[in-house]
């Protein structure tokens, strides 16, 4: 499928994604094709930034979505850069100079307070952040958003200034170019395990655990996440048992929780591949805690 990406200059560029394709493997393609470094990218998409691990099905993806490229600008230039640099263009005592009017201009710069606001497009929420520095950090910004918003983590944040996300946390405000009374993008990156729905079936009752799958008769907790469903349902099965029985438990919850269970038939989707559900668990390396996909439709043996 073709998908448009836009960038915050008002480019863009269509490049064909496949169905199953990760966000990383998006940013890859937009590397080879575009030039630009996978580790200056951010996707945003329905006000969301994309995480590298999931794929177009988590985040709905569809022949022509439009997707924001945030382009991160390049890292500053080395000290080793600076002096090849003045090196070609100036004398011994000019580069002295140009240190002093530097050091000059930074000390000046830190002891500046400014006031900047901050707004949240998702939550359209919007509020002032008063008393910074141009010293401070990135890193000393965020612990102030976190003052106003203490129910978000702070590893959750992600600043957008002029199209870019502020990344480094050890940059300070002056190095990123903000200056007094600057307006941020405060955009809230998903949790990398989405809270799941905590109902499981009628059989077994095995701890939870992690890892790899140990003993047969340790009972995996798995979560399922329906075609249409925005919350993960948890079941737990045997190990040892085909991925076939995994219907047959969910028949019995979908008894007691209400979650849309196709009833043309459908087919398990497991990191990417479709399950044979002719055999086991164990024998697919499920494990876990791992997550399964339900998909519509049927799958059909080929010679």
């Amino acid at each position: 499928m073709d998908v448009i990406f836009e960038t915050t200059k008002g480019r863009h560029f269509t490049i064909e994604v496949g169905y199953f394709d990760t966000v990383l493997e998006m940013k890859e393609k937009i590397q080879k094709y575009e030039g630009i470094p996978i580790s200056r990218q951010t996707l945003v998409f329905n006000g969301q930034i994309m995480l590298d691990d999931r794929d177009t099905e988590f985040y709905t993806v569809l022949h022509r979505s439009r997707i924001q490229l945030h382009i991160q600008p390049p890292p500053p230039p080395t000290p080793q850069d600076h002096q090849s640099a003045s090196v070609a263009v100036a004398s011994a005592a000019t580069k002295a100079l140009v240190k002093i009017e530097e050091s000059s201009s930074s000390s000046s710069s830190s002891t500046s307070k400014i006031q900047l606001l901050i707004k949240m497009p998702q939550s359209k929420k919007q509020f002032s952040v008063g008393s910074m520095e141009l010293s401070d950090s990135v890193g000393r910004l965020k612990e102030r958003i976190h003052e106003v918003e203490q129910g978000i983590p702070i590893s959750r944040f992600a600043i957008i200034f002029s199209g870019n996300e502020l990344v480094d946390n050890n940059r300070t405000l002056n190095d990123c170019g903000i200056v007094d009374l600057s307006e941020l993008n405060v955009m809230i990156k998903p949790p990398n395990f989405p809270p799941p729905v905590t109902t499981t079936s009628s059989g077994g009752g095995g701890s939870t655990g992690s890892g790899a799958v140990g003993s047969p008769n340790k009972r995996l907790k798995l979560m399922v996440l329906p075609k249409c469903g925005t919350q993960k349902i948890q079941v737990e099965v045997n190990p040892l048992d085909n991925v076939g029985e995994l219907k047959k438990e969910l028949q019995k919850l979908n008894q007691r929780v209400q979650f849309h269970l196709p009833s043309d038939g459908y087919f398990f989707i497991y990191k990417q591949s479709v399950m044979d559900e002719d055999r086991s668990f164990r024998s697919q390396d499920v494990r876990q805690g791992d997550t399964i996909e339900i998909f519509n439709g049927s799958i059909t043996g080929g010679s």
